[in-house]
C-alpha cells in the first residue's frame, strides 16, 4: 500500500531474471524466512548498487531517489528510516515494501537471489469488479 491495497487481486507474469532488472518495479517474492507467504516487494536497488536509508530517504550509490509511492505515514519506524548501506551482490536484488513500517523485505532477509523472485506484477483489478484489469505501469 498505497499503490496496491487489500482489495485488489494482481497479475505476475511469472519468471524474473537479469534483463527483467528494473528499479521500480513490482514483484512476487517468495523466501523460507517469509514461510509461505508470497509478498509483494518493489525492486529499490540492482546487483552491485549500494542501497541504504538515510533519514527515511532511499539512497542507490550515494543518490537520494525519490519515492512518490511511499505515502505519508508509511515509513515512521526506526527500521523504516534508517539503514546501514549495504552492497547488493551479483544475482541479487534489494526489495522494500512501499509500507515500510508493515514490511518484511531486504531489509529483514538481506538481498534476494533473482530466484526468489517468482515474478513481475503486470495488471490489477479490483475484488468482484467487472472489465479489463487494469495495467499496473
Amino acid at each position: 500500500a498505497p499503490t496496491l491495497e487489500p482489495t485488489q487481486v494482481v497479475w505476475y507474469r511469472p519468471g524474473f531474471g537479469p534483463s527483467d532488472l528494473a528499479r521500480g518495479r513490482i514483484v512476487a517474492l517468495s523466501s523460507k524466512e517469509l514461510g509461505a507467504a508470497i509478498v509483494p516487494c518493489r525492486v529499490v536497488a540492482l546487483p552491485g548498487e549500494t542501497v541504504e536509508l538515510r533519514e527515511g530517504t532511499l539512497v542507490i550509490n550515494g543518490v537520494r531517489v525519490p519515492e512518490p509511492y511511499v505515502g505519508a505515514g508509511r515509513a515512521e519506524q526506526d527500521y523504516s528510516v534508517s539503514h546501514q548501506p549495504v552492497l547488493v551482490p551479483q544475482g541479487h536484488v534489494w526489495l522494500l515494501g512501499d509500507f515500510r513500517d508493515m514490511s518484511k523485505d531486504s531489509r529483514h532477509i538481506g538481498a534476494v537471489p533473482l530466484g526468489s523472485v517468482l515474478g513481475s506484477a503486470t495488471h490489477w483489478h479490483l475484488r468482484g469488479q467487472q472489465g479489463q484489469p487494469r495495467p499496473l505501469y
